[in-house]
């Protein structure tokens, strides 16, 4: 198994104000599936085109956001000490993303 399959707290850091998701992760080989929730709407969303290499893994998605659905492909990296950092790029910009085991 995988170390990036299971449950994160993620933050998403976009302008004035930083975005909290849960995201569940499963790995098959490189292959990763799973689903973004956002806890206050309890919007859920699939993830997408999920792959695993080594330590960087990557997916895409589509939020709710005030402004509608939002592609998303998120980057991102399981660090030594246990977190994971990356970026989050959608069509307003790219974002700094940091988690931790939920």
């Amino acid at each position: 198994m995988s170390e990036v399959a299971g449950k994160w707290d993620i933050v998403i850091s976009v302008p004035m104000n930083k975005v909290h998701n849960l995201l569940e992760i499963a790995v098959d080989g490189d292959a990763l599936t799973g689903s973004l929730t956002d806890p206050p709407t309890g919007n859920v969303s699939e993830l997408t085109n999920g792959k695993v290499d080594g330590d960087n893994f990557s997916f895409e998605s589509t939020v709710g956001s005030p402004f509608g659905p939002l592609a998303i492909v998120m980057t991102l990296k399981l660090n030594a000490d246990g977190t994971i950092l990356g970026t989050s790029k959608t069509k307003m910009g790219t974002f700094k993303v940091k988690g931790s085991r939920a």
